[in-house]
């Protein structure tokens, strides 16, 4: 009966160890991306022997820095390219990636100084990409503060805090249950019942509480900041 208990014990913390750490947040705190549809006009479609060209302009507040930028489709091979003001050298912006039913795939933030003026480096895209929309985060010593992601609700914010309390609650509880099994042996209800093991329980317990909302401050402060994205380019 002893081996059920530690089984039950070890169990216990390793799937409170998933609970909190991933299904939790990603069930609240996984908001989505703001920008749903490629947002950006279409101004060419040039038709090549070896493939295609399409010339995009990027939001009306982006073209000072960016005047355009091309997805170029040849031989197989997908790259986006931009033109710069000739006056830029440093550009910091998100690419933001759709297929070919304009769903989301993929954000990558691209870090770049400019080695020649007026253009990008070329930036090889996935074969499933078939639109994209340009973010600018910074331009030189001009910053953007654009969001990717929607920010985390209130609601959202207060079920995490619950459901992952509630969640360290239990195993505490559940964890004193199976130690006083283990090592109660003749005292173990009077260990799960003493006054001092249920105030030290409540502490315990209150420390878990007060450790979620810190964390879930934290994480939700991130989330609302600058937006994490999938892959970064330097």
């Amino acid at each position: 009966m002893i081996a059920v208990w530690a089984v039950l014990l070890i169990f216990s913390v390793v799937a409170y160890g998933v609970l909190v750490a991933l299904v939790i947040p990603n069930a609240f705190l996984n908001t989505g991306f703001s920008m749903s549809e490629p947002t950006d006009r279409g101004l060419k479609n040039i038709v090549e022997p070896r493939g295609r060209t399409i010339v995009y302009e990027p939001s009306i507040k982006f073209r000072k820095y960016v005047k355009q930028y091309l997805i170029s489709d040849r031989g197989g091979r997908k790259i986006l390219l931009c033109k710069t003001d000739e006056s830029v050298r440093y550009l910091d912006y998100d690419v933001a990636m759709y297929d070919r039913r304009k769903h989301l795939v993929k954000v990558l933030n691209v870090k770049e100084l400019i080695e020649k003026p007026g253009y990008t480096q070329e930036l090889e895209l996935p074969e499933a990409v078939a639109f994209v929309s340009l973010i600018l985060n910074e331009a030189d010593d001009t910053r953007f503060e654009e969001k990717l992601l929607k920010p985390v609700s209130k609601g959202k914010m207060g079920g995490y805090i619950v459901v992952s309390s509630l969640c360290s609650i239990f195993e505490i509880a559940f964890a004193k249950v199976c130690c006083a099994n283990l090592f109660g042996g003749v005292f173990k209800e009077s260990y799960l019942i003493e006054t001092t093991s249920v105030i030290v329980t409540c502490v315990f317990a209150l420390v878990a509480v007060v450790v979620n909302i810190v964390v879930a401050a934290i994480a939700i402060k991130r989330r609302n900041g600058k937006p994490a994205v999938e892959g970064e380019q330097k």
